[in-house]
């Protein structure tokens, strides 16, 4: 089984379904995989949400380490990193997963940010509150830099428009608590301000 949707626009780069584990010879530092689950609550979302997908995470691969990562948040880990190859041993859980590329100038400044960011992001808490939802929460560090206040708690669409934002592609006056999942994907895309 072990393939996974390239992108869920028609014939993108030539591919509808890629190998699962072609995606690190395909991917590149901040782009993201859509996930659909099966269960209750993912069911729920994704009827609220009126989206296909119920989860998201950013791709991304360090210098010093030879594995590619995916970085989500999840009301069981929180923020976590987990390698590629540890993900396709559960990989099958999902009923579709979608790789989307992400076109922007990966100049070393901003993957060093992203890199700083992602570092300071690992390990915070997972958070979804009626607070955060209605966007009553006011964020203590401008959400498009690099560190991350101390308190800070994730859910998996908010993880990622953040580190979009650290690379220049949401505009930092958006807040990244009112993105969702379907917000990555082709039916509500999330305006970017490059690629």
């Amino acid at each position: 089984k072990n393939y996974i949707k390239a992108n869920d626009k028609q014939k993108w780069w030539k591919h509808n379904t890629i190998k699962a584990n072609q995606i690190t010879s395909l991917a590149s530092n901040g782009d993201i995989i859509l996930f659909q689950t099966d269960n209750i609550g993912a069911n729920l979302q994704r009827k609220a949400t009126q989206s296909e997908f119920d989860h998201v995470a950013v791709i991304l691969h360090f210098k010093d380490y030879p594995n590619w990562y995916i970085m989500e948040a999840t009301s069981d880990e929180g923020v976590a990193l987990t390698s590629w190859d540890e993900f396709l041993t559960y990989a099958e859980c999902y009923t579709k997963v979608i790789f989307r590329k992400t076109v922007f100038e990966r100049t070393p400044a901003k993957l060093g940010d992203l890199c700083t960011w992602a570092k300071s992001a690992y390990g915070h808490k997972y958070g979804l509150s009626p607070q955060k939802l209605l966007l009553l929460e006011k964020e203590k560090v401008p959400e498009n830099q690099p560190k991350v206040d101390k308190d800070k708690t994730y859910f998996c669409s908010e993880l990622v428009a953040n580190a979009l934002k650290v690379l220049g592609l949401i505009d930092p006056k958006d807040l990244a608590a009112k993105v969702w999942p379907v917000n990555f994907s082709i039916k509500k895309e999330i305006k970017l301000t490059q690629g």
